[in-house]
C-alpha cells in the first residue's frame, strides 16, 4: 500500500485482550507497519471522565489515564491515532454515554431509548474534547444526526435521511420491546454542532500540529483546561464538570482576543498571558485566538 501511495494511512482494528475489561496494547501493531490503531482506549477514558462513571473521575485522574495510553508511543503514532467514539461493533456514542455501566455490557436495565438532554450535553463536551485533542477525531455515520442504538446490530440501523419518514421506535436489545416510544428524526441542531467542530478542526493548524499543554487541573472544583498552540495561534478547551457556574483564570501562550466558538458574540481579552472567563455548570467551552 505504501509503495503505491506513500501518504496512505494504515489503521489497525485492535480490540480486546480480555473482554470487557482490558484492551490490547497497540504497540506491536505500530512497530509492525501500521500508522495507527482504532483508539478505543482513548474513548473508554473520555467516557469515564465526561459521563463521570464508576463513582466519578477527577481531572488529574483523566490526564493520568490519557498519559498511560501514550506511554511507549512515538509522537507520529499518537498524532495519527483514530480516536474512535463509536463503530459498527459498539453502541452509538449517545447510548454509550446514556448508560453508566461497563462499556459494551448490556442487561435487562440497559437504556436503549432515545437519550435525554443531559446525555446530549455530556456528548457535546466529549466531542469538544475529541476534536481539540491529539489524534484524529472519528465519527460513526449517523451520530452526527442524533441517532442512538445499543451494540451490534442496533448500531447498524439505517441512516436518517431528510427525504424519508421513519417509523417510531420501541425496540430493546434484551427485552425486545420497551414502554417508551421515540420519534425517529434527524437532530439538526446536533448536526450543526458536528459541522462546526469539523470546520474548526480543519481550519486551525494548531489542532493538527500544535503542542498540547494542560493549563488548568483543578480536582477540587472539577475544572480542566488544555491548550493547543502553534507559533502565534492557540485553541483552549475548558470543561466545568461541577454543579456550579465558575469564574476561572487560564494561562495562555498568546495575548489578545479569544473568541468562544459555540457562544456567539462572546470574546475575552488575555492580558499578561492570562484569560479570565465564566463557565456554566456542566459545560465545555472552546476558545480560539483571533
Amino acid at each position: 500500500v505504501k509503495g503505491i501511495n506513500p501518504d496512505a494511512i494504515l489503521i489497525g482494528e485492535v480490540w480486546w485482550e480480555e473482554w470487557p475489561d482490558r484492551l490490547l496494547d497497540p504497540r506491536p501493531w505500530l512497530i509492525d507497519g501500521f500508522d495507527a490503531t482504532m483508539n478505543y482506549r482513548w474513548y473508554r477514558e473520555a467516557r469515564k471522565y465526561f459521563a463521570q462513571l464508576h463513582g466519578g473521575m477527577k481531572p488529574s485522574e483523566f490526564i493520568q489515564g490519557l498519559n498511560v495510553l501514550d506511554k511507549g508511543l512515538d509522537k507520529k503514532s499518537i498524532a495519527a491515532m483514530m480516536n474512535i467514539s463509536a463503530s459498527h461493533d459498539s453502541p452509538r456514542i449517545s447510548t454509550s454515554l446514556y448508560n453508566k455501566g461497563k462499556y459494551k455490557v448490556m442487561g435487562e436495565n440497559y437504556k436503549a431509548d432515545k437519550p435525554d438532554a443531559a446525555t446530549r450535553q455530556i456528548q457535546k463536551m466529549l466531542l469538544m474534547h475529541q476534536f481539540t485533542y491529539v489524534g484524529g477525531p472519528q465519527i460513526w455515520a449517523g451520530d452526527e444526526l442524533g441517532m442512538w442504538g445499543a451494540d451490534d446490530p442496533h448500531t447498524r440501523k439505517p441512516l436518517i435521511w431528510d427525504d424519508y419518514e421513519f417509523e417510531s421506535e420501541d425496540i430493546h436489545p434484551i427485552r425486545g420491546k420497551q414502554d417508551k416510544v421515540d420519534k425517529v428524526e434527524a437532530d439538526k441542531e446536533l448536526h450543526k454542532f458536528y459541522t462546526k467542530l469539523c470546520h474548526l478542526r480543519s481550519s486551525r493548524q494548531e489542532l493538527l500540529e500544535g503542542a498540547l499543554n494542560f493549563v488548568l487541573v483543578d480536582d477540587e472544583n472539577s475544572l480542566l483546561a488544555y491548550s493547543r498552540f502553534l507559533e502565534d495561534t492557540e485553541t483552549i478547551s475548558v470543561f466545568n464538570l461541577s454543579e456550579k457556574e465558575q469564574v476561572v483564570s487560564i494561562p495562555t501562550k498568546t495575548s489578545g482576543l479569544f473568541k468562544a466558538v459555540f457562544d456567539p458574540g462572546m470574546e475575552f481579552a488575555a492580558t499578561s498571558n492570562q484569560l479570565e472567563i465564566k463557565i456554566p455548570a456542566g459545560k465545555g467551552m472552546i476558545l480560539i485566538s483571533l
